[in-house]
């Protein structure tokens, strides 16, 4: 049974196929036979100390908990909706997003803005932009090391991407599309009657993201003002997140806790 155990640690650990297929028989029957603690993994930012937790929730949502000295980064995935929260005392503020739909809620405030429509971003991210909170949480998310071959520090890195587009900056959206770059699996051929499983998941992610990061090309290219590249950033981490949660629910089944 510890055997079986580790190998669905790992399967929370790494995002990618393989661990995900090592991984499918033990993690099946494990969460079959009884319901227990939820499985956790935690690590150590070695440049901050931030605490970086990842685990699967009772309602079945999964959950990143980046917690520095004076703000914490919450992130849960439930089905093709996430939610971002930052909280700092009793202050937090939550981004949450779903399709091409984003709700700012923070301060007894309301923001909704839409990723197909540039004017409805400002007042949100305005609010963003000034909210201390949140402020935190953003300067937490770029000096944090991440990783985004696991789970949890892809989550957050989509964050900082996300944070970074709102405040106008480019670094952070310039570093995921690097890494998706690297990552496109080439062309394969395949039997039409196999069945999907983690690899083709995968395969389809890179892709949409790939294409998305073109999009983004095509829309600084036509940009002339700071504004416009803010928009079309925010755009773009938009479709990037939807792109991922997207793959969490289509290959959620191999994320057991």
């Amino acid at each position: 049974m510890k055997g079986r155990k580790l190998l669905c640690l790992l399967a929370i650990a790494g995002l990618w196929p393989s661990g995900a297929l090592a991984a499918t028989a033990a993690c099946a029957v494990e969460a079959s036979e009884s319901t227990r603690t939820p499985l956790v993994r935690t690590t150590t930012d070695q440049a901050t100390g931030a605490k970086i937790v990842s685990r699967r929730d009772p309602s079945g949502a999964l959950i990143v908990e980046l917690a520095g000295k004076d703000v914490t980064v919450r992130r849960a995935f439930d089905g093709l909706a996430s939610t971002t929260t930052f909280a700092a005392g009793d202050e937090r503020v939550t981004i949450k997003v779903s399709g091409a739909d984003v709700v700012v809620v923070g301060s007894g405030k309301v923001f909704r803005a839409n990723a197909e429509s540039a004017a409805s971003v400002d007042q949100a991210a305005m609010y963003l932009r000034h909210s201390q909170v949140a402020s935190r949480g953003k300067d937490l998310l770029d000096r944090v090391d991440l990783h985004p071959e696991t789970f949890a520090e892809h989550a957050l890195l989509l964050t900082r991407g996300l944070m970074g587009a709102i405040w106008g900056e480019k670094a952070s959206t310039l570093e995921y599309q690097r890494w998706i770059k690297s990552k496109l699996t080439p062309v394969r051929i395949i039997r039409a009657a196999i069945s999907d499983g983690p690899g083709d998941c995968w395969d389809r992610y890179t892709a949409e993201a790939n294409r998305i990061s073109s999009d983004l090309e095509s829309c600084v290219t036509s940009c002339s003002s700071f504004f416009c590249f803010q928009s079309c950033g925010f755009i773009y981490e938009v479709r990037a997140e939807a792109a991922f949660m997207w793959y969490v629910s289509c290959n959620g089944k191999f994320f057991v806790g």
